[in-house]
């Protein structure tokens, strides 16, 4: 057996062949770790508190718009999004939520579909779990006949721009000082 083998084979199939410690500020997990998924009416004790906690951490919001938006996220509210009004998805790493996202259908055209909020654990940012739940939902809303999404931003939250890019979605306007006296962009994406 060639020195390689023997000494891999010595160490087990988990073992890593380096020593050390890894860091877990360096620790890059790949990203099948992530389960992404559409949300049930079970899922409501779980998404809820999340989305609450998360919309109340959102620094590119003041604190009005914050304490407003956390408050509309409801049990109530967040049974109508799954009994028909939209849907939900989320992203789990094991079994602990790291990201939700849910969806409206426009109430004149079911064809059309505002993308409500995207929210990610600040501890799982920049791994791509915004993207997946983005492209998840779009396949979903793609089965359900919708032609067209859409959503709107805050302007100054640069990182929901940057993954606006990424997914090719087209600005479609600024509007200044809007709610609670903040700047947004509006954005839109043809599906089909």
């Amino acid at each position: 057996m060639h020195k390689f083998k023997q000494r891999h084979a010595r160490r087990g199939k988990h073992k890593p062949l380096m020593g050390g410690r890894v860091s877990q500020k360096n620790d890059v997990r790949p990203k099948n770790e992530i389960k992404v998924r559409r949300a049930t009416a079970a899922d409501v004790k779980i998404l809820v508190p999340f989305a609450k906690k998360e919309i109340l951490k959102a620094s590119h919001y003041n604190a009005a718009a914050r304490q407003t938006y956390s408050s509309q996220v409801s049990s109530a509210y967040m049974r109508g999004i799954l009994k028909g009004a939209g849907f939900a998805v989320l992203a789990f790493k094991r079994s602990e939520p790291v990201g939700c996202l849910w969806t409206s259908f426009d109430s004149a055209d079911r064809s059309i579909m505002t993308f409500e909020w995207i929210l990610v654990n600040r501890r799982y940012k920049k791994q791509g779990i915004a993207k997946l739940m983005h492209n998840f939902a779009e396949r979903l809303a793609v089965s359900q006949g919708v032609r067209k999404i859409w959503g709107d931003s805050r302007a100054s939250n640069y990182q929901a721009i940057a993954l606006g890019a990424k997914l090719d979605v087209r600005r479609i306007g600024k509007l200044k000082k809007h709610w609670f006296g903040q700047d947004y962009i509006l954005w839109e994406k043809q599906l089909r």
